[in-house]
């Protein structure tokens, strides 16, 4: 466990504890070269619990040798380009697999779709006055289970526009192969409004969606085919 501590005077702001769960835990100070001053977030990444970040009053500060003594800290500032208080570190630890809830209404079959994640590993940090950064330098591709290759299965998504949207839309994707897919829209109830087949290509596409029929509200769409599985949500507004 590392845990940080508030304060400008003198001192270590950054402990560690390797029995945190015991009756007697022991917290060792980890401040090495820090700055003096309150540190707000501290983090172990996931998997090599040598490598930690913490954020104070002037960013983020990596160290890879947190068992080290007195580790040396590196301030990290690419793509911030400023000093600027850290309050909040986090990284995205769980991998959850896309999940379809599949019924039945009517006799008509039908099915919604739940997307997993798609960003295990990546850390976040909350700034004051510069909002929100990632960094995916400890990205972990998580195996696919439909058989799309890992760099389609990162990168692919479902752009919908416009959106909101009155008498038309655009589905807008990237394929990595040729393949007939199946548009499912659903209303905000989960009842199946609408089935649209789109014959797509290899890379980019985009298919036209009229939406007429559609009444104001909201809805989900989903995009599918064998190896694809994608979904968005779509505003109608007359």
């Amino acid at each position: 466990m590392l845990v940080s501590v508030g304060g400008t005077g003198a001192g270590a702001k950054v402990y560690l504890s390797e029995n945190a769960t015991d009756d007697t835990p022991v917290f060792n100070p980890k401040q090495g070269n820090l700055p003096q001053g309150p540190v707000y977030a501290t983090l172990i990444e996931m998997n090599n619990s040598n490598y930690a970040m913490i954020g104070n009053e002037f960013g983020v500060w990596f160290t890879e040798n947190l068992n080290a003594a007195a580790p040396t800290w590196y301030q990290l500032r690419t793509g911030i380009n400023a000093n600027v208080p850290v309050f909040h570190i986090v990284q995205q630890i769980r991998s959850v697999s896309d999940t379809y809830y599949h019924f039945e209404e009517n006799g008509v079959p039908g099915s919604l779709f739940y997307p997993g994640t798609n960003n295990t590993g990546i850390i976040y940090i909350g700034t004051h006055g510069k909002g929100i950064f990632r960094t995916s330098k400890f990205y972990v591709e998580t195996p696919s289970t439909t058989g799309i290759p890992e760099y389609f299965a990162y990168n692919q998504k479902l752009s919908v526009y416009p959106n909101p949207a009155s008498t038309y839309t655009n589905l807008e994707f990237k394929l990595a192969t040729d393949e007939n897919l199946k548009a499912q829209i659903y209303d905000i109830t989960g009842k199946l409004v609408k089935i649209i087949q789109i014959e797509a290509r290899q890379g980019d596409n985009t298919a036209q969606i009229n939406c007429d029929d559609l009444k104001a509200g909201i809805y989900m769409i989903n995009l599918t085919s064998k190896t694809v599985n994608l979904s968005s949500k779509l505003v109608i507004r007359k």
